[in-house]
């Protein structure tokens, strides 16, 4: 063979092996065909057990179907603000069915309809409250614009928190020159009766057996007072609520008197009252109406006093709308 022969075939060679399929290799990444040696496919397939077969899950195609929340860069129109956050980048879940909210910031959630923590309320989510949980005649609760409170403005009037009816009278007002172990001018039967609190509690309580009620006149730099007391007892130890009342000596007078919160000089208190520190612990309700005093002698010489009526108790977080509680001299009790 010549050398022109040789270099023929060796070129023939070359030729053969680049060009030809019988060198026992195959392909990969296509359909049926082994998964490439990174593990992936073709476009719209994927390696399942090394294997390329064809993808039927819609997620990953940028398209919203049927049952997803959102697709690729498909977010269905929501934002991170959207969600409640302050701002941020949001990117839908791998899976499809929610959001990746890691790229949002946190900003104030008030807003988003939802209960959040720190919430009372959130736009129409009213945490199962109406007006008349509230302590108003019906209407539309809301929600105040910084979730912190609930806006009453389309409630009815405001509903009692109670009544309470009292029927004093007796021949002998104590003062300071009375002993502490003196009877003198009490009287041992209730005279102030009725209901408080959405749970309808007892005035007095229904646990009481014994009471003691009278009127004190007491001289204060301020003016001069006479105050009345309901105590109750369970087993010759008091018990709560006391109902304390007081007028105003320059107020008080026969005929009728109104009570309620222009009244300064003379006001009605159903309160939880500290015996042993002779100071109240809490005031419950707070009276609104009108006592009629039918009797008045002498108050600074143990003279007489009686007088009687029926009034509306106002929680006084509510007292016919107002929170009153900054302007009472003691901590107001926990709504009943």
């Amino acid at each position: 063979m010549n050398k022109l022969t040789l270099a023929f075939v060796a070129m023939s060679c070359v030729v053969a092996l680049s060009c030809g399929d019988d060198d026992g290799g195959s392909s990969t990444g296509g359909l049926d065909q082994p998964c490439n040696s990174d593990g992936t496919c073709q476009a719209g397939l994927d390696c399942v057990q090394d294997v390329c077969v064809e993808n039927t899950d819609p997620c990953g195609n940028g398209v919203l179907d049927t049952g997803e929340i959102c697709d690729g860069e498909e977010l269905d129109g929501e934002t991170c603000e959207g969600l409640g956050f302050e701002s941020g980048t949001l990117v839908c879940a791998a899976t499809c069915d929610g959001y990746d909210t890691s790229g949002c910031s946190e900003g104030d959630p008030c807003g988003n309809g939802v209960l959040d923590a720190g919430e009372t309320c959130d736009g129409d989510e009213l945490n199962g409250e109406t007006c008349e949980s509230q302590g108003f005649e019906a209407g539309t609760l809301g929600c105040a614009d910084t979730c912190d409170a609930y806006d009453t403005s389309n409630c009815g009037d405001p509903l009692p928190y109670g009544t309470v009816s009292v029927a004093f009278s007796t021949d002998y007002v104590r003062n300071n020159s009375d002993p502490m172990d003196s009877t003198a001018g009490i009287l041992f039967e209730a005279f102030a009766s009725g209901t408080f609190g959405t749970s309808n509690q007892a005035i007095p309580n229904s646990s009481a057996s014994a009471f003691q009620g009278y009127a004190t006149y007491l001289q204060g730099v301020s003016g001069n007072v006479v105050q009345v007391f309901q105590i109750s007892f369970e087993s010759q130890n008091p018990i709560n609520p006391t109902i304390i009342i007081y007028f105003s000596e320059q107020y008080l007078d026969v005929g009728t008197m109104s009570f309620g919160l222009e009244a300064n000089d003379h006001q009605l208190l159903v309160a939880d009252v500290n015996m042993q520190t002779s100071s109240i612990d809490c005031i419950h309700a707070v009276g609104n109406g009108v006592v009629s005093v039918t009797a008045l002698g002498d108050i600074t010489n143990h003279g007489e006093l009686g007088f009687d009526g029926t009034l509306n108790l106002h929680h006084p977080t509510n007292y016919l709308g107002q929170d009153i509680s900054g302007q009472l001299p003691s901590p107001v009790c926990s709504l009943q």
